[in-house]
Parts: structure tokens; sequence; C-alpha cells
């Protein structure tokens, strides 16, 4: 399909939980710090619950980087290619295959949400029943 596959070699796996907090912005820097290699791809996470730790590790990531060197760019400069070439406008198939996708995921998660809701309602029914 002409995607170009990137892997990261620096995952501070700012996306984990300690006792259902965040990882403190601290751990992820140095995490990051002491995996830190010429060449590497940082892997940071901005989706999927509370990222407010790794929105504060960043600025203090790049400070770190830059003040030992490093020079920050984008994956297409890494690889010498353009912008257009990393990431290629999807197909209106794919554009297509992409929305029914999120639309059915989000039927899926109503539903979820539905029947979550029916069990609840009968457990507070049932819990009320003299």
């Amino acid at each position: 399909m002409g995607y170009l596959i990137v892997g990261q070699r620096i995952d501070p796996d700012d996306w984990n939980l300690r006792d259902g907090n965040p990882i403190p912005a601290k751990e992820i820097v140095d995490s990051v710090l002491r995996q830190a290699g010429n060449g590497n791809v940082i892997l940071l996470h901005d989706g999927g619950g509370d990222r407010t730790q790794t929105v504060a590790a960043l600025p203090q990531i790049i400070d770190a980087l830059r003040g030992k060197g490093y020079e920050l760019v984008s994956v297409s400069d890494l690889i010498g290619k353009t912008r257009a070439e990393v990431m290629p406008l999807l197909s209106p198939q794919e554009r297509f295959e992409a929305r029914a996708d999120g639309f059915i995921f989000t039927l899926f998660q109503w539903f979820r949400f539905f029947i979550g809701a029916i069990f609840f309602l009968g457990i507070v029914m049932v819990s009320g029943a003299p």
C-alpha cells in the first residue's frame, strides 16, 4: 500500500498506570534520557487516558536533549523523505473504511454503555424490592 513502517527505540511507557495514576513526568523524562541515542525515535502517547504527565514531561525532554546537543527532527526529515511520502493521503475507499470503523466502534461503545446501564438498573431494582 506504499506505507512506511517506523519503529521506535525509546519508549518510556508513559501510557502505563501505577496504582491507577499516570507515571510522573520526572520518571518519563528520566526514562527518555536514559534511552537516548543517535537517530532514535521517541514514542510518547497523546490519547487513551490522562496524559497530563506526558505533556508536562515534553518540554523537559526537549530542553534536556537539546542541551546534550541532540537535534529534534520529524520522521520525514530523519529518513530523507517528504511529509507527503511519509503520510500519503487516504484514497476514497480507505477514507470510507476508516469512517465505517469509527462508526462501528462508536456503536459498540454505546451498546456496552446501554448493557451496563440495564444491568445497573436491574441491580438497583432488585436491591430495592421488599
